[in-house]
């Protein structure tokens, strides 16, 4: 049960800070959320339908809580810790569902080599959001494919180009990139951690 978090997920969506915090607590041990299908509608565009033939209009919020980020400064913290008390206010708004991060780095830290107590983690928080009325959609993320491609902070970049940051995803051992690749971009440039060279060469 503990290596099957997209099932957990799937089921919550079918079946009815820091990243080292708890599990949250104040979890049913079963979900009770309707089930939902797509249903597609090549005129009139796709809809979520519950199993009572209902169309389901899902409104919600991304929650980054497990992700494991790049610390741009190691005395700030890049997440805080996901509570009951969020559940109840996002609840409260009429929220019902969630976008929840998790990270590869964190799920298997080394090759082979599962973090069980983060899987738990994440099912405990999925877990809660169905306690009050939300599905959760886990989304295994990653931004300009993981942190270990930051560069040195003595890199020296083209003129209009700094050291790239290092963002969130693929586990440092899976991130084999000769040292000599430029890891630089464009601060000015939206899309500029995507097209660092040495995130191009991991992606594609």
């Amino acid at each position: 049960m503990r290596t099957a978090v997209a099932c957990t997920a799937l089921l919550a969506l079918s079946a009815c800070g820091d990243s080292d915090s708890a599990p949250p607590s104040a979890a049913p041990a079963t979900l009770q959320l309707p089930a939902l299908h797509a249903e597609p509608d090549p005129i009139h565009g796709g809809r979520i339908m519950d199993a009572q033939g209902r169309e389901v209009l899902l409104r919600g919020v991304n929650v980054n809580s497990l992700g494991e980020y790049w610390a741009y400064n190691p005395a700030i913290p890049t997440v805080y810790p996901f509570t009951a008390d969020d559940a109840d206010r996002m609840s409260a708004f009429g929220w019902n569902i969630v976008r929840l991060v998790v990270s590869w780095s964190r799920i298997e830290p080394q090759p082979g080599a599962y973090d069980t107590a983060y899987l738990d983690q994440v099912e405990a928080t999925v877990r809660l959001l169905a306690s009050r009325g939300m599905y959760t959609i886990v989304d295994l993320h990653q931004d300009a494919w993981g942190a270990t491609l930051a560069g040195r902070p003595d890199k020296r970049c083209r003129p209009g180009q700094e050291p790239a940051y290092g963002w969130d995803g693929a586990p440092g051992w899976a991130t084999l990139v000769p040292d000599n690749m430029p890891r630089c971009i464009e601060p000015a440039h939206e899309c500029g951690r995507r097209v660092d060279r040495a995130v191009l060469a991991r992606v594609f």
